[in-house]
């Protein structure tokens, strides 16, 4: 049946399809606007995201280098670096007309760690008993990163629990030793540092405090005043020993028991025993964050190798 519905005439079907045409163009429009203020917003909040990153980095650099300009000397430590034992072997403290028995040292040095293994406990008896004042001066000789390790986690048990850190100190040289002769890096770490604090029986505040020193060079000024005094003092070589402001030769100290001879020959007035012959420097090998042999400076010309 025929519809009784006009055709649209030609013109009309024109008007409609230009409205039509309008339409999607507006409708397009529309969405292009949508999507660049989308685009916008991504942008914007990626924007805020490398800013914030940026400044978070930024800030975190300046924690640390602030921490650096903020570091300072342990608070019984010397201006020259150096901590003393007396007879009551407390730190700091000092025996009263007592000579000195000045021990200098680096962490990263394995003489330095023979020399401690084998004569620790003669200088501690030799403290307590009244007839020397310990004092210990570190330095960065060696530019080692365990050495630096070593001098933060000493400044936080020094502040927090010093009456440990002689033991903390003993062993820090003990373990280096080891990993010096098992040529063992991973023993000598941050992860080794915290170790050592451990078997030491350091609180869990002290083992925070050396993490925090760890974290933010806590210490640098001591590392820094230390070593100055070692080179201001004109010293060649780690460890180097001095009794009474004299330095010691170190081919007498090579026996069991030779410091404690050493001492008490200098007090009683007896001439130190002269070494049959001088044993010889052994060849350095390379070591675990120690230089190799010719970068690590021997003892003193004529010493031997304490411990050897």
């Amino acid at each position: 049946m025929a519809s009784n519905d006009p055709r649209p005439t030609k013109a009309e079907r024109r008007e409609a399809a230009r409205v039509k045409a309008q339409a999607l163009r507006e409708e397009q429009a529309r969405k292009s606007h949508r999507a660049a203020l989308t685009r916008r917003a991504l942008i914007g909040t990626g924007a805020v995201a490398v800013v914030g990153g940026v400044a978070g980095t930024v800030w975190h650099a300046k924690s640390v280098e602030d921490a650096k300009k903020n570091s300072r000397l342990p608070s019984a430590v010397r201006e020259d670096g150096s901590w003393t034992y007396g007879k009551d072997l407390a730190v700091g403290s000092s025996t009263a007309d007592a000579p000195v028995l000045d021990v200098y040292f680096d962490y990263a040095c394995h003489f330095c760690a023979n020399f401690e293994v084998d004569h620790s406990e003669e200088m501690k008896k030799l403290a307590s008993d009244g007839k020397i004042t310990l004092a210990l001066h570190p330095a960065q000789f060696l530019n080692q990163d365990w050495t630096n390790m070593a001098y933060h986690a000493m400044g936080a048990v020094l502040d927090n629990e010093p009456d440990k850190a002689l033991d903390y100190h003993n062993a820090l040289l003990a373990r280096f030793g080891v990993a010096f002769s098992k040529k063992d890096k991973s023993l000598i770490t941050k992860t080794a540092i915290n170790e050592v604090a451990s078997e030491a029986g350091l609180s869990s505040d002290t083992r925070s405090a050396i993490k925090k020193a760890l974290k933010y060079s806590g210490y640098q000024k001591w590392i820094d005043a230390s070593t100055k005094s070692f080179q201001d003092g004109g010293f060649r070589a780690t460890p180097t020993i001095l009794y009474d402001g004299k330095q010691v030769d170190l081919n007498l100290l090579q026996a069991k028991n030779s410091l404690a001879d050493y001492v008490n020959g200098q007090q009683s007035g007896a001439a130190p025993a002269t070494p049959t012959a001088a044993p010889a420097t052994p060849t350095e090998t390379p070591a675990p964050e120690t230089p190799a042999a010719s970068d690590e400076p021997a003892p003193e010309e004529g010493a031997a190798t304490p411990g050897a």
